[in-house]
C-alpha cells in the first residue's frame, strides 16, 4: 500500500512539474512581456508605449507583432518594395505584407487600383492631435505608395507665360484636380483612386506628396482670408518652391505665394 501511495505521490508530482514546465516552455517561446506592454524582440525592448513604432512606418510595435504578424524593425517585411502599412491598411484587397510575390502584379495594374478608406486612427503611432498631425501621415504613407510615384512621374506644370507668374498642374494632359467633393478618406492614395476630388485639405495632402516626389520643397499652409472666405473659415494650400521661387499651388492654379500676403496665415507646417 506504501509503495502504491509513493508511486501515486511521485506521479503527481511530474504531472505538476509537467504542467509547470509547459507553461514555461510556451512563456520561453514568446518575447519576454513586461508589465507596461513592452516586449523584446531580437534583443530589442519594444512596445515600450501604446503607440511606439520603432521602425517608423506608421503601425505600432505591439500591432506589428500581436496582430499582423509583419517585423516591427522593417517597414517592408517582405521586401517587395511596397511597405507594410499601405499592404495592410490601403490596399489589404490587393496586397499582404508577408507576401513578395503579389507587388510585381499591383504595380503592373497601375493606376487602375482602389485604395481602401483608413482614417487616422488605423495602425496610429501619435495620438490624433490635429490636422498637422493627420498630415504628417497622410503624406508619409503617401509617398511609399507605388500608385502616388506612378502620378509624380507624370504631373507636369503647364506655365500660362514666359515669365511663369502662373500654371496649372495636369495628370497626362488633363487638370490634376477635379472637382470639390469631401471624400471619405483623406489618404492621398484614396483621393487619387476616387475620382481627384476632394476638400481643399484633402487636396492638400495629396498635392503635397506629389510636388515632394517631383523634387520640390513644400509646406502646408493653413490661411484665413477676412474678406473673402469669411472671418471663421480656414483654407488649406500648399506653398511650393518651384525654380527657386515661392509659389502657392491651390488645386489646379499656381502662382505667386505673394497674392496671399494679406491674408492670416494660421499655420505654416512641414510635413
Amino acid at each position: 500500500m506504501k509503495k502504491v501511495l509513493l508511486v501515486l505521490l511521485i506521479v503527481g508530482l511530474l504531472a505538476i512539474g509537467g504542467v509547470v514546465f509547459a507553461v514555461n516552455s510556451q512563456i520561453g517561446t514568446r518575447p519576454a512581456e513586461d508589465r507596461d506592454g513592452s516586449f523584446i524582440y531580437n534583443g530589442i525592448k519594444l512596445g515600450t508605449t501604446e503607440h511606439a513604432d520603432w521602425d517608423g512606418d506608421w503601425i505600432s510595435d505591439r500591432l506589428e507583432f500581436w496582430e499582423y504578424g509583419t517585423d516591427p524593425l522593417k517597414i517592408d517585411t517582405d521586401e517587395d518594395g511596397i511597405d507594410d502599412f499601405n499592404e495592410i491598411f490601403t490596399y489589404p484587397h490587393l496586397l499582404d505584407p508577408l507576401d513578395p510575390t503579389d507587388s510585381e502584379e499591383f504595380i503592373a495594374m497601375l493606376p487602375n487600383v482602389e485604395a481602401a478608406v483608413w482614417m487616422g486612427e488605423s495602425g496610429d503611432t501619435i495620438d490624433p492631435q490635429g490636422w498637422v498631425d493627420f498630415g504628417e501621415k497622410y503624406v508619409g504613407v503617401a509617398k511609399r505608395d507605388p500608385l502616388v510615384w506612378w502620378y509624380a512621374e507624370r504631373t507636369t506644370i503647364v506655365w500660362s507665360d514666359i515669365n511663369h507668374t502662373e500654371g496649372f498642374l495636369t495628370v497626362n494632359g488633363e487638370p490634376f484636380c477635379q472637382g470639390w467633393e469631401r471624400a471619405e478618406s483623406s489618404s492621398p492614395s484614396y483621393y487619387l483612386t476616387h475620382g481627384r476630388r476632394g476638400t481643399c485639405g484633402q487636396d492638400t495632402f495629396a498635392l503635397y506628396a506629389i510636388l515632394e516626389l517631383m523634387g520640390y520643397d513644400c509646406w502646408a499652409l493653413t490661411i484665413k482670408d477676412p474678406i473673402t472666405i469669411g472671418p471663421t473659415v480656414a483654407h488649406a494650400l500648399v506653398e511650393a518652391e518651384i525654380e527657386g521661387r515661392a509659389y502657392a499651388v491651390d488645386c489646379n492654379w499656381i502662382g505667386p505665394i505673394e497674392v496671399y500676403s494679406n491674408q492670416i496665415i494660421m499655420q505654416r507646417d512641414d510635413l
